[in-house]
């Protein structure tokens, strides 16, 4: 491989702050630090509510049934206690959620931030009660995206990233 399109590749990582480019010296993996999810989470809280509001008004019949079908997957994923496909499906439900809101401009900024959320995803320390919140608030999502409830899915979606945000956090105090 060419240095050329390494080189792209890792500003991009760097833009999106999984890498960190130090001049004369390469790149290094970046920490994730309890300021990045202070700074991260609440502006992807903000983006996921705006596009549970949108969602709602723009939604077909046949993608709610989508949602509801990953939905059913993500449930039998907790029920068999396997943490690592219930996270592929959950990630596949917000993905479709904000492919529903049809916002291109929301789309990218969301995506621009997303790998740091998932990144910090999995230095949480997914408790069963934490796990157990976290499959009631979707059980929430899809009743409120079912009704197009707009206010109801922004404000438990908001939720939802919030307490992603105070469970990452806690392991980080754990750890430290």
């Amino acid at each position: 491989m060419s240095r050329t399109p390494l080189r792209e590749a890792l500003k991009v990582l760097a833009n999106e702050g999984l890498v960190v480019l130090e001049p004369n010296r390469g790149a290094r993996v970046s920490l994730i630090t309890k300021q990045d999810l202070d700074e991260v989470f609440p502006v992807m809280g903000a983006f996921e509510a705006l596009a549970g509001e949108l969602a709602c008004s723009h939604v077909t019949d046949a993608e709610i049934a989508e949602i509801t079908a990953l939905h059913q997957d993500m449930l039998k994923h907790y029920q068999d206690g396997d943490l690592e496909h219930y996270f592929i499906v959950n990630q596949k439900i917000h993905e479709a959620l904000l492919a529903a809101a049809r916002n291109a401009t929301l789309t990218a900024h969301y995506r621009a931030l997303s790998a740091r959320v998932q990144r910090a995803r999995y230095v949480a320390n997914m408790t069963p009660s934490r796990w157990a919140q976290a499959v009631a608030e979707h059980e929430d999502i899809i009743t409120h995206l079912s009704a197009r409830d707009g206010a109801k899915l922004a404000a438990t979606l908001r939720a939802h990233l919030e307490n992603k945000l105070r469970a990452v956090s806690q392991q980080f105090e754990r750890s430290a």
